[in-house]
């Protein structure tokens, strides 16, 4: 089924992979380490602001409190990932979920299809190419 995917696609597919084990060994090295707990103070509005900001990532407002918290105390930039790395394939993972209704198929109650007829024979099939 691979020899289906766009480059592009299959691009996307590598970063997410790349990206789901940076977040394991961060989730990992997390447990390592010893954590310290904050509590703070926010306004609402800036909660509001940073609540956002976690939803846009996909994440949760502790996990990204704690990634902006962590990337601003590491003088190296070696504990977080650049921040901007993290924003674009944030942003392709959510660019992926709002996809989502490309399976009209499964949508409308339909079964997927089969590699046979994905096949460059079918597709093909009676236009003499």
């Amino acid at each position: 089924m691979s020899d289906y995917l766009s480059p592009a696609f299959a691009a996307f597919l590598d970063d997410c992979r790349h990206w789901a084990e940076w977040s394991r060994q961060q989730k990992k090295q997390k447990k390592e380490e010893k954590q310290m707990t904050l509590t703070i103070e926010v306004a609402p509005e800036k909660e509001a602001i940073l609540r956002q900001k976690a939803a846009q990532r996909g994440q949760s407002l502790n996990d990204y409190v704690r990634l902006v918290v962590e990337h601003d105390a590491d003088d190296q930039g070696t504990t977080a990932a650049p921040m901007g790395a993290e924003k674009a394939a944030a942003a392709r993972l959510a660019a992926v979920r709002s996809i989502g209704a490309y399976d009209t198929r499964a949508a409308a109650g339909l079964p997927p299809l089969s590699d046979a007829d994905l096949s460059r024979e079918s597709i093909y099939e009676g236009r003499g190419l």
